[in-house]
């Protein structure tokens, strides 16, 4: 216990000494805070609408998911690439579900079809592959949950499914452990392992950290 007031005297001298820097920024922020992406800021204004700022603040891009027939998508977060590649998963309460992959640009490039799988946040890896968590419907056009599945999915660069982890039933009876949050990222990608923010339990504010 007595080391604890001298960490913390050093930490805070190191910080005095670092140097400070002012960014000015085009981008104006009210309400909620932004979303972080790879250093970019972003903003889902609606459920089917994104906007992604460079990482200086200034040049934005807007994202808009329609033409789901008659429902619209909705989306809970991004992920961006170290090549500026966007990745945008997206949903619908009845209908289809899927990864939208835009270049830095936002022009699409690709729709990776999920099937019954409820893409919730992603990112990318280091070799452009991208991870997935989310959940799964029971059938087409249900509401109702699978009873298993692998909760977190792998998709290969050019958006091919590669295998599933992760069973649902790992995890005790309640919300959805992959079930994402507006504007969170809740899967992290390091270099020797992933990290999973999950519900685990009745309420929200139950939550455990996988990897």
């Amino acid at each position: 216990m007595r080391m604890v007031p001298l960490l913390l005297a050093a930490s805070c001298a190191g910080f005095a000494q670092s140097p400070v820097r002012e960014v000015e920024t085009g981008a104006v922020i009210s309400g909620p805070l932004p979303g972080l992406a790879n250093n970019h800021l972003y903003f889902i204004d609606v459920q089917d609408h994104v906007r992604v700022f460079s990482p200086d603040g200034y040049s934005a891009i807007a994202i808009d998911l329609d033409g789901r027939g008659d429902e619209r998508a909705y989306v809970h977060g991004i992920a961006i690439d170290s090549d500026g590649t966007i990745a945008v998963p997206w949903g619908t309460r009845w209908g289809p579900s899927g990864i939208e992959i835009r270049d830095g640009s936002g022009t699409l490039l690709r729709t990776v079809d999920t099937g019954l799988f409820m893409p919730g946040s992603v990112a990318f890896d280091t070799d452009h592959s991208l991870w997935s968590f989310g959940w799964q419907r029971a059938a087409k056009g249900s509401q109702v949950h699978a009873r298993d599945f692998g909760m977190l999915r792998h998709y290969s660069a050019a958006g091919k499914e590669m295998a599933a982890f992760l069973p649902r039933s790992l995890f005790p009876k309640g919300l959805e452990p992959g079930g994402a949050q507006w504007q969170e990222q809740r899967i992290h990608v390091m270099p020797d392992h992933l990290g999973l923010v999950a519900f685990s339990g009745e309420t929200g504010n139950q939550q455990e950290w996988s990897r």
